[in-house]
């Protein structure tokens, strides 16, 4: 069964490929050109305390190690998809290990937690994101799936020997993934301060508080390379104006339910949330700490997410912070099928998750449709980009201009031309050595190494400053350079700024609806006139 559910998450995952390979997934890998200029500068130490933005290292490390090995930008992708579906099973296991019956393990709560993971739009929304978020929400699980092991039957079961002897497997575990999940992001701190907090407050767990506070003063030092770049960031100002509590709350409330997936299926889960929060605090003593431990976190998350968005430390319109709330509150979904509930309640707490997670599977395959059929029309609709593909031969230079009609963090934003643009093959993030690109240049993911020492740059505007110098720089080295263009009717302005500039090199180019091409080959005398 639990099989089943990795499957159906895996095959929602998939059809967001078309939504997440883009040139904001260039733009997202050009922040770790930053991160390895900073380990080049400064030695191999500064890997374990530079951060990428306001992200710790360890999904650096990782997308470091893809850069390291040329991994394709398909694999980029799949690296996040597999963070964010190993949720799945993390989830699953969680509600199993927390939620029994006498001693039995019980399927019903595994499942319907599975089923709300697998099926989340928020989920999927940034399941491929090339950034930290799939891991966060993985490695997130994983804490919460270490935490119900070590208050579970099994506690004190796993004794480690040797020099670790003091510890439990169960132990070590918490504190290594404890310590993953804070160097993975900053608001897994609501992880152990929330697990900390309710063992301090049950009567029933309080006798190992100084257990979990020393396993938690390990976490901290484990975590002190961190310690320079997280005060600095605290004394730093917000870059974003501070909107206040009011305007944080209502776009938790109002603008995230309905901004991935359907507005009436996300307010029915977190009904159905909210009904298992009562039913884990009603729960007996002992069997109640695992489930509180997830409405703890829920609380504390929150709780930061909100600071952070109300003092400007993140922006209100940006919602992959709340993805750290998604395993717990489907936990506590979960906990609707718990024993104790009447089968008449059970049965209406199925039939609406079901109902929830159908008006959600909806919207995701009208967004797989217009996926899929943008990836399948792109050489059709795109046949002057898929020419400038064709003419980008090895040693030359593309310089890809789109003019997107979403944001950059829109992840519902969907660029049909650059589905012509292969994820299959190797890059390298290498330097062109144009004087004006300076080293880990992250201006919109430029420049990247193809297979064939093929360069390529993508705009959401007309540069002529950098596309000049681009140009007179791969010229100077006998070089062609690909200039194209497509959208231009969202930037018609700067679509004839760049005729005009290609027109100086005696270019006259070729035109589509839409779309510009220019070839130019380097010149036998001379630069252009200026």
């Amino acid at each position: 069964m639990l099989g089943v559910v990795i499957l159906i998450g895996a095959l929602l995952q998939l059809t967001r490929l078309p939504f997440r390979w883009s040139p904001v997934a260039l733009a997202y890998a050009a922040y770790f050109h930053e991160f390895r200029h900073a380990i080049e500068l400064a030695g191999p130490l500064a890997a374990f305390s530079t951060f990428v933005g306001l992200h710790p290292p360890a999904y650096s490390l990782v997308f470091l190690t893809l850069m390291e090995y040329r991994a394709t930008g398909l694999s980029w992708l799949a690296c996040s998809a597999l963070f964010s579906l190993v949720s799945i099973p993390l989830v699953w296991w969680t509600a199993r290990q927390g939620v029994r019956l006498q001693g039995s393990v019980m399927l019903g709560p595994a499942l319907l937690a599975g089923l709300v993971i697998a099926v989340s739009p928020h989920r999927n929304a940034y399941g491929l994101e090339v950034n930290n978020y799939p891991l966060l929400i993985g490695v997130t699980a994983a804490q919460l799936l270490c935490f119900a092991r070590l208050f579970g039957e099994s506690a004190g079961h796993n004794q480690l020997k040797g020099p670790a002897a003091w510890l439990n497997r169960d132990e070590l575990l918490w504190l290594m993934v404890t310590a993953l999940a804070i160097w993975t992001h900053l608001l897994s701190i609501a992880l152990p301060c929330a697990q900390l907090l309710l063992v301090i407050t049950l009567p029933e767990t309080r006798q190992r508080t100084f257990r979990l506070l020393l396993l938690s003063s390990a976490v901290t030092a484990m975590c002190l390379p961190l310690s320079d770049e997280l005060l600095r960031g605290i004394a730093s100002a917000p870059i974003n104006e501070a909107p206040g509590l009011t305007t944080a709350l209502a776009a938790a409330v109002l603008e995230l339910p309905g901004r991935y997936g359907s507005r009436y299926g996300a307010y029915l889960l977190i009904g159905l949330g909210l009904f298992g929060a009562a039913r884990a605090l009603r729960l007996k003593p002992f069997r109640r700490i695992v489930p509180l431990s997830w409405l703890m976190h829920l609380v504390v998350a929150a709780g930061l997410i909100l600071t952070m968005v109300s003092r400007g430390t993140a922006a209100a319109h940006q919602f992959p912070y709340y993805l750290v709330l998604l395993p717990s509150g489907a936990l506590l979904i979960g906990l609707n099928l718990a024993p104790g509930l009447g089968l008449r309640a059970r049965r209406v707490a199925i039939a609406l998750t079901l109902l929830a997670l159908a008006l959600h599977a909806t919207d995701l395959g009208k967004e797989a449709h217009r996926g899929l059929q943008a990836r399948s029309e792109a050489a059709l609709n795109y046949g002057l980009i898929e020419t400038a593909l064709d003419s980008w031969t090895p040693g030359s230079s593309l310089l890809l201009h789109g003019f997107p009609d979403y944001m950059d963090d829109d992840k519902d934003g969907l660029d049909a031309a650059f589905q012509l643009v292969p994820w299959n093959q190797r890059i390298h993030f290498g330097q062109p050595k144009v004087e004006t690109l300076v080293p880990g240049d992250p201006n919109w993911g430029q420049p990247l190494q193809f297979e064939n020492q093929r360069w390529l740059y993508t705009f959401t505007s007309f540069e002529p400053s950098r596309v000049e110098a681009i140009t007179t720089a791969m010229h100077a080295q006998g070089r062609r350079v690909v200039v194209a263009a497509y959208d231009t009717q969202r930037g018609a302005r700067e679509a004839e700024e760049l005729k005009t500039w290609a027109s100086r090199y005696g270019e006259p180019g070729r035109r589509a609806q839409g779309q510009l091409l220019f070839i130019l080959a380097p010149p036998t005398t001379g630069l252009p006139s200026r």
